[in-house]
């Protein structure tokens, strides 16, 4: 009954057995018209065209830029992660024991801070990703040697059911074909009441203007497609996308760089992004957003 009046006062119905077929769900999330104004915008500037293939094969190639570069877009992922690794520091130090699960981890920025911080004998973290390359990197930097690494696809984890307590999905729906099918997947292997965090970019002028266009301006090395507006998910699709899988989202922020820093400055003028350049929650999420939600008890 608490779960029951909990999933009415977020405006969510319970998910049952007949949850919306994936199908479905595509079509919805494809269907959903970009304003005119937007849509015109995005057409005169890409030359017609409204969709292209996310370039992934940038994460194979990085090396040890994963680490190292500041003139690529990596240095904000490296940024963010940051942040987010301090977030998930306050919320899940107190829980124990706790197996975590980053999934899409490329070369280990989350996973490697987190094993750090974290007690082994309380927290134990998993990563997976499809790049080998990646994973090379990730086990290299692991100055523990404690995170398990695995080569998996998003859309087809290795793992079995209701294994985790607690899966992060950073930076990864937006590069996927089919985020219905990866929140599927995170759901799956999350045990019940477990906690799923998540990242991506909203669809919005600003998301384009901010996600797209003004990396291309300020950091030289940002390949092509390293984002494509059309990849792009509201934060009212992902909520249903997740309530169509069990998970019922407790809260959503906005998510940013600090405005008012050196790094700013650094990032415009000079190209580069700053060691100690910072990320922050907003109340806008025009541009991105994070947030958690719960595997409903079954």
């Amino acid at each position: 009954m608490a779960l029951a009046r909990n999933v009415s006062r977020h405006g969510l119905a319970p998910v049952e057995s007949s949850v919306l077929e994936h199908r479905n769900v595509r079509d919805s999330k494809h269907s959903l018209e970009l304003r005119p104004s937007l849509e015109t915008f995005w057409v005169s500037t890409q030359g017609g065209k409204l969709k292209s293939e996310v370039n992934n094969q940038i994460y194979r190639e990085l090396g040890e830029k994963w680490y190292a570069a500041d003139d690529d877009p990596i240095a904000l992922l490296r940024a963010e992660n940051r942040y987010r690794a301090e977030w998930l520091k306050v919320e899940l130090k107190s829980q124990i024991p706790l197996s975590i699960l980053d999934v899409g981890c490329g070369a280990g920025l989350l996973t490697n801070k987190l094993t750090q911080d974290f007690d082994p004998d309380t927290h134990q973290i998993w990563g997976v990703d499809q790049a080998d390359e990646a994973l090379e990197i990730a086990r290299l930097h692991d100055q523990t040697g404690r995170v398990k690494y695995h080569r998996g696809k998003a859309e087809a984890l290795p793992f079995s059911d209701c294994t985790f307590d607690v899966v992060c999905c950073f930076d990864v729906l937006e590069h996927v074909k089919d985020p219905f099918i990866v929140v599927k997947e995170c759901s799956r292997v999350l045990k019940p009441g477990g906690k799923f965090y998540f990242f991506t970019f909203n669809r919005t002028m600003l998301s384009y203007l901010f996600g797209i266009k003004a990396l291309e301006w300020f950091l030289k090395n940002t390949p092509p497609h390293l984002h494509v507006y059309d990849s792009f998910i509201r934060p009212k699709e992902l909520v249903k996308i997740c309530q169509s899988n069990g998970l019922l989202v407790d809260s959503i922020s906005g998510f940013g760089p600090r405005i008012w820093q050196k790094g700013i400055l650094d990032l415009v003028f000079r190209g580069r992004v700053d060691r100690n350049f910072a990320f922050e929650r907003k109340r806008s999420k025009a541009v991105s957003y994070l947030g958690k939600a719960t595997r409903i008890q079954t």
